[in-house]
């Protein structure tokens, strides 16, 4: 992690569990997700273009859009 990361995380939490936490500066953001028990990255959608991201369970609404 680089210097100009001094910044604490923040978090999104819904019902008591953190769904994502991040921390960002000018230049970058850093988006760090804990999948629920037993999902594995096949099971993860993702997709990130220069304007957007969306982050979720394939079959399931997002929850980052």
């Amino acid at each position: 992690m680089s210097e100009k990361f001094k910044h604490n995380r923040r978090k999104f939490e819904y019902q008591g569990r953190t769904i994502y936490e991040w921390e960002q500066s000018i230049e970058e953001i850093n988006i760090f997700v804990q999948p629920p028990p037993g999902i594995t990255s096949k099971m993860i959608a993702c997709e990130i273009t220069p304007t957007k991201l969306i982050l979720g369970i394939k079959g399931n609404p997002p929850f980052i859009n």
